[in-house]
């Protein structure tokens, strides 16, 4: 199973980036991020996923997407070359502390939309000494 787990919004892996790992290859989740007044947006490519097999999921700070894509029953026949891919992957994106109500998805031609607001700051009170 692959999976990315990003500690920002921007990360830039340069070995995985050149190189990319065999899963990588295999199924990747080419993804782009946009800043919107006030959430981001998210542009994930998977082609031919049907959006049954699209899972997300936003725990503890870290927004998830899971693709489980298995193989169709059909009728075995002789092939000669396979080279169609059937597996699960996953890909994970720090995304801070997030109202999970605001928290939005759409898929449409082989493209997943995902938009979340921008991460809440929570004001804690901080006393300040007098010198």
């Amino acid at each position: 199973m692959y999976q990315i787990e990003q500690r920002n919004l921007f990360p830039y892996d340069l070995f995985n980036d050149l190189w990319g790992t065999s899963e990588a290859r295999a199924y990747p989740m080419r993804t782009d991020i946009r800043l919107e007044e006030d959430r981001y947006v998210m542009d994930v490519e998977l082609p031919g996923v049907k959006k049954e097999d699209i899972d997300i999921s936003y725990k503890d700070e870290y927004l998830t997407i899971s693709v489980k894509k298995e193989k169709e029953q059909k009728e075995q026949k002789n092939y000669l070359l396979c080279e169609r891919r059937y597996s699960a992957t996953r890909r994970s994106f720090y995304v801070g502390e997030i109202d999970r109500n605001g928290i939005q998805a759409s898929y449409e031609n082989g493209i997943l939309t995902v938009s979340f607001p921008k991460e809440s700051k929570k004001e804690t009170p901080y006393q300040i000494s007098i010198k």
